[in-house]
């Protein structure tokens, strides 16, 4: 069977979420007669950040980055709804798609060429834009998804990305989320660090 390679580089940590919206529209389009019917599609992101790590910048905000994140790799797929009940799988469902960007927040987070490596400089105020604009976000996806935020929060479980461990608080503190509800986010982050773009998957 033939094979297709779509390639999507420099997303970081943000990356499995355009994957999955390529992935859904392959997958979408196939059934629309422009490509033949796909009952899967693989997506695999590589992160070796170590290929990044200047052992001779000791900056406290060097340190700070390189023991924040971790190589990593992984492969998931996207299944058909059809070909999913077909197989009995488990899994998870695709309800919504939602991205937002923050105004003003070039600036807190780069990602540059420096002499050897690419640089990169995260801002502490990262967790505080981020706390500031989630739940807005978080309403409106769930309205897309035709869910209501104030009465199902409670029974959701969270995939929050790890950045590091102030942004999962502050976005729990926002949510009014419980540590329960936040703790697959935590072992990832514990166990593994900050994988970039392989985070959500894990």
């Amino acid at each position: 069977m033939a094979s297709t390679v779509t390639h999507c580089y420099h997303m970081g940590c943000y990356g499995a979420l355009p994957a999955i919206r390529m992935a859904h529209g392959f997958m979408a389009s196939s059934f629309l007669g422009i490509t033949p019917p796909k009952s899967r599609i693989d997506i695999v992101h590589t992160e070796i950040l170590s290929a990044h790590g200047n052992l001779s910048n000791d900056s406290a905000e060097h340190i700070i980055t390189m023991t924040l994140f971790s190589d990593g790799f992984i492969r998931y797929s996207v299944f058909s709804e059809a070909e999913a009940e077909k197989r009995q799988m488990k899994g998870l469902k695709i309800l919504a798609l939602k991205e937002n960007l923050l105004s003003d927040s070039l600036d807190k987070m780069t990602w540059k060429l420096g002499p050897h490596t690419f640089d990169m400089t995260l801002s502490l105020k990262v967790p505080y834009a981020i706390r500031d604009n989630v739940k807005r976000f978080v309403v409106s996806l769930l309205n897309e998804a035709g869910m209501d935020f104030d009465r199902e929060k409670e029974n959701l479980a969270y995939a929050i990305h790890p950045g590091g461990p102030a942004i999962v608080k502050k976005i729990c503190g926002e949510l009014g989320l419980t540590e329960k509800q936040v703790e697959l986010s935590d072992k990832v982050f514990y166990e593994n660090g900050n994988l970039s773009s392989v985070t959500i998957p894990y």
